[in-house]
């Protein structure tokens, strides 16, 4: 193999590695990064927003563990905690970022939520 084609493979390999690895795996991390991008949170904003996002993931997960509840039931019971961390995150939020914040809440976020967001079947 020629000296410059290896470079090319490798060079696209790492670029392909790299972009990967940016992507956040944790869905605290992930909910938090779409927040961030939707609504322009800043640096206080975001350490503000992840102990919130945490508590509301953690709620989320125990739910979700829970087999025997129906789609129905899931987001009945999720509801609340999206509620409380709803609440507490418009504390800090300008006006603005509220008003997107509303318009970002009506779109679904299955990337986030799953089988929880009401779009898909369990």
């Amino acid at each position: 193999m020629k000296p410059s084609r290896l470079f090319v493979i490798v060079s696209t390999l790492m670029v392909a590695l790299s972009t990967v690895a940016q992507q956040p795996t944790d869905p605290v991390e992930a909910h938090l990064k779409l927040l961030t991008e939707k609504l322009g949170l800043t640096e206080q904003q975001q350490t503000k927003a992840r102990p919130i996002l945490h508590e509301m993931n953690e709620a989320e997960q125990k739910i979700k563990a829970d087999d025997s509840l129906s789609q129905k039931e899931m987001l009945e019971r999720v509801r609340p905690f999206r509620e409380k961390a709803d609440k507490k995150l418009r504390k800090f939020l300008s006006d603005d970022q509220k008003a997107k914040l509303d318009q970002l809440e009506h779109q679904p976020h299955t990337e986030l939520h799953g089988n929880l967001s009401g779009a898909a079947q369990k």
